[in-house]
């Protein structure tokens, strides 16, 4: 719980009574005007949320919360309202300009290696994303404060990108970059490549025959199948070779 904001007085009735004729000059609730401090080149939300953080261990001081000051950014101006007692006023004021400083370095250019993707085909999408977060760098801060030249080229021989824009492009479009740099699904084809050429082997084939289905022969070979099963048959008869079978060429 905080500390409770209470004096204790103890003594004489006519001193308790010009004490608290004291503290009732001093107790009021002092100045609480809203001062508008317009920024130039920092953005007001951004602005908000550092002196919000620096301003906690003022919150939790013994001060009560009539003293300390507020702040609310204002996004459509790009301003900073701040409101509280004038000296914690003030204080908030000089640290809000202190903060609204134009940076050293409006823009810087970085080379980017790619692993998987192509550069080239990246410079088209990551151009037309720059533009879109350019827009809305503009939208937080002054025009001014934006670097409007974003250069995005890509280098064939070492696959990289070339970036020139502001820091904070320059921090989304690395963001972007590395979730579009990412290992494709692959698949795995094997082929063998063999070559045919004009030679004998062309001439082979196979001649088969059963004895309820049928054969199949070549008309064009030196001993159609049929010749030799005629053959064959006269053998088992009468064990004599039959002379088509005899003068069939190339017989083993």
């Amino acid at each position: 719980m905080s500390p409770p904001n209470v004096l204790l007085m103890t003594g004489r009735a006519a001193v308790i009574k010009r004490l608290l004729t004291i503290v009732e000059r001093v107790d009021n609730a002092g100045d609480r005007s809203v001062v508008t401090v317009p920024l130039s080149w920092a953005s007001a939300a951004e602005v908000v949320k550092l002196v919000t953080e620096l301003n906690k261990d003022t919150s939790k001081s013994a001060l009560p919360g009539s003293m300390v000051a507020n702040v609310v950014a204002d996004e459509r101006t790009n301003a900073v309202l701040v409101s509280g007692e004038p000296n914690s006023r003030q204080r908030i004021i000089a640290m809000i300009k202190q903060l609204d400083r134009q940076q050293a370095v409006q823009g810087n250019t970085k080379v980017i290696y790619l692993k998987y993707a192509k550069a080239a085909d990246l410079v088209e999408v990551l151009t037309g994303i720059s533009s879109s977060l350019q827009s809305d760098k503009q939208s937080a801060r002054p025009v001014a404060a934006i670097d409007k030249n974003i250069i995005i080229k890509a280098h064939g021989q070492t696959n990289a990108l070339i970036v020139t824009a502001a820091p904070d492009v320059m921090n989304d479009l690395e963001r972007v970059i590395a979730q579009l740099d990412i290992r494709r699904p692959q698949v795995l084809v094997e082929a063998i490549i063999a070559e045919v050429q004009d030679a004998d082997g062309l001439n082979l084939g196979i001649q088969w025959a059963n004895k309820n289905a049928g054969m199949t022969q070549f008309t064009n070979s030196g001993l159609p199948i049929s010749t030799a099963i005629a053959g064959a048959n006269q053998y088992n008869k009468d064990g004599t070779i039959s002379s088509s079978l005899a003068s069939a060429p190339r017989l083993v």
